[in-house]
């Protein structure tokens, strides 16, 4: 997101299996920086349709906010879409 909220680009840069994503926080960084953004919104999905985030959700979402926060970046929101609903990790103040 740049400085007026408006989309940059939206980019995807892990893709997991059935149970499980691989998610380096420097490839997630990367397309933020070098785009300049000024804020981003991370989005996945769960496959086995609960959005309820599990401990490692809540553990790369911190580490990311860190991250991103020592680079200037604000973590807008984490969403995790299930099958019927999804889980927003500004909705429920984890951010």
């Amino acid at each position: 997101m740049d400085a007026k909220n408006n989309l940059l680009d939206y980019i995807v840069v892990s893709q997991g299996s059935k149970i499980s994503c691989v998610v380096e926080p420097g490839e997630v960084l990367r397309p933020a920086i070098l785009s300049k953004a000024v804020g981003v919104i991370f989005i996945h999905n769960h496959t086995d349709g609960d959005s309820e985030p599990s401990i490692d959700d809540l553990k790369l979402t911190d580490t990311l906010r860190q991250a991103f926060n020592v680079c200037g970046i604000n973590v807008y929101d984490h969403i995790i879409i299930g099958k019927d609903d999804y889980f927003s990790f500004k909705q429920k103040n984890l951010l």
